[in-house]
């Protein structure tokens, strides 16, 4: 199993009627990558179906938690995905690189 705190930040948006904060975290940014990840990149199949199950019932959970707790498989698939379709460009963003890295380098629990 895999702990991974949920990190929490503001980021703020230029819009035409100025400036608004938009509250982001891991799930999101995870999340994003998900939606936007290529297709070919995602696995398909009624196994994979019930793993994004979990992946839906881990992620709401964390979100009352603040720790996204995986199992071992649905952290080794989402890890992989998250590899080859982060979004370079997110390097620029402080909150997200500390939130990714995190999710990266999260150890084992027993």
């Amino acid at each position: 199993m895999r702990k991974i705190e949920m990190m929490e930040w503001t980021t703020v948006m230029k819009t035409p009627e100025g400036e608004k904060p938009i509250q982001e975290n891991t799930i999101l940014a995870l999340t994003t990558i998900l939606n936007n990840a290529n297709p070919s990149d995602i696995p398909k199949g009624f196994e994979q179906f019930k793993l994004f199950g979990r992946l839906r019932d881990a992620f709401e959970k964390a979100e009352k938690t603040k720790v996204i707790e995986l199992e071992e498989d649905e952290y080794t698939k989402l890890k992989a995905i998250v590899e080859k379709n982060i979004p370079a460009a997110w390097g620029f963003n402080k909150n997200i690189v500390e939130a990714i890295e995190a999710f990266m380098e999260a150890g084992k629990v027993k």
